[in-house]
């Protein structure tokens, strides 16, 4: 069962998938995996009776409960030739056993602001978002487009530059030498609530957010601001307009987000050959300033980005 995953985790990175999907039929098992642009592509198919072992096996890998079929969540570290990986694992019972979804991190690798898109002003300005000592910087985009990347790779960079950096997660995907990771565990009382209340009391220069839920969490978000914390975070929403809007409905009235407000950003990933970039629409600190007064703001949008992409992904 060891060699099952080692391979099937093989051929996921060869393709950069994202996650490895496990579906029961009522005569065997199809095993997909998620790629970059989305497309869910069959890798190999299993007889019942190896799922049924290989469930068992990683379940006992994650820690979680063996004989039984319930919804689960669980975690472990794999080692294989290309590296070390964080693998989450997600069971969901159904009427030909259970399904699994495997989500793949990799824990080696941390990307540079360079890496995370390939227009220069973009990199720049997310670069940029270090040197602020204050305020609310939000990432938006659907799920799977990369937000916990842009998110990860700007914490790192913050470490390095010297701050107290405490991150709340649900779950904590990869680990940061030097930074304080709180993985959300409602069962036993650590809710985004409680754990923002005790990291407010624990020195931080940053607080981040892995994302904003409910109303509750956005006003001590806001808070947090308004006392001289950087806070970071991200949202789901599908462009920089629905992301104000999103914030809007959350509670947080405008001339509060106008106050705290440094970053706002929408992304989505663009898929080209063998790379696969982010692409970004924001705006800056400026531009905050001038779209809460009213005045016409100019900003490259996710599609004019893609456009612009397209036409020079070639000499990439």
């Amino acid at each position: 069962m060891q060699q099952l995953l080692t391979d099937c985790l093989r051929y996921g990175i060869t393709k950069k998938s994202r996650d490895l999907h496990f579906i029961p039929e009522c005569d065997k098992v199809v095993i997909s995996q998620r790629l970059m642009s989305n497309r869910l592509e069959i890798i190999q198919e299993l007889s019942l009776e190896q799922y049924t072992q290989f469930t068992r096996f990683l379940k006992f890998e994650a820690q979680l409960q063996l004989g039984t079929k319930l919804l689960q969540c669980g975690q472990f570290t794999h080692c294989c030739d290309h590296g070390t990986y964080h693998l989450r694992c997600s069971f969901v019972p159904t009427q030909h056993g259970e399904s699994i979804v495997i989500r793949l991190l990799d824990r080696d690798t941390q990307r540079s602001f360079h890496e995370l898109t390939p227009f220069h002003a973009d990199q720049q300005s997310l670069e940029s978002l270090i040197d602020y000592e204050e305020g609310f910087i939000v990432f938006s985009g659907p799920t799977g487009v990369g937000k916990t990347t842009t998110l990860y790779t700007l914490i790192h960079s913050l470490r390095k530059n010297g701050k107290s950096v405490i991150s709340i997660e649900e779950p904590v995907e990869k680990q940061i030498n030097g930074v304080t990771q709180v993985q959300i565990q409602p069962d036993i009382g650590i809710t985004y609530t409680s754990a923002l209340e005790t990291a407010l009391r624990h020195d931080p220069d940053v607080i981040v957010l892995a994302e904003i839920r409910s109303e509750h969490v956005l006003q001590m978000a806001k808070r947090a601001a308004l006392t001289g914390h950087l806070v970071i975070a991200t949202i789901h929403s599908g462009s920089v307009k629905q992301c104000f809007e999103r914030l809007y409905d959350l509670g947080i009235h405008e001339r509060e987000l106008a106050l705290i407000l440094r970053f706002i950003s929408s992304q989505q990933l663009y898929v080209c050959n063998e790379c696969v970039y982010g692409i970004y629409e924001y705006l800056t600190q400026s531009q905050i300033d001038d779209w809460f007064s009213g005045k016409k703001v100019e900003y490259e949008t996710l599609a004019s980005k893609k456009a612009a992409f397209t036409q020079t992904a070639n000499f990439i």
